[in-house]
């Protein structure tokens, strides 16, 4: 049996009524002329260690950068009011 072949990101259509970088089925691709992908595991590796040894850090986070439990419940129930998005 043959086996089907698909065109190339840059032939393929936008996904209906999405910019063009959009694709169907919620993929995307990158411009034309954008860098190839070329990272390999010795490149991620490193990347990886730094940060993990980042996540183990202290944040310090001030008082005033957050917002009080009900203050927060009500921004969040007043957004998801106007969620034009179905549940």
């Amino acid at each position: 049996m043959a086996r089907k072949l698909t065109p190339p990101v840059e032939d393929r259509p936008a996904a209906t009524g999405r910019p063009w970088h959009h694709l169907p089925g919620g993929r995307f691709r990158n411009p034309p002329g954008s860098p190839n992908r070329t990272a390999g595991l010795a490149d991620m590796l490193p990347f990886m260690g730094r940060m993990f040894r980042h996540s183990l850090r202290e944040v310090t986070v001030p008082d005033h950068h957050v917002l009080p439990r009900p203050e927060a419940t009500t921004a969040l129930e007043n957004a998801r009011d106007r969620d034009p998005r179905p549940n």
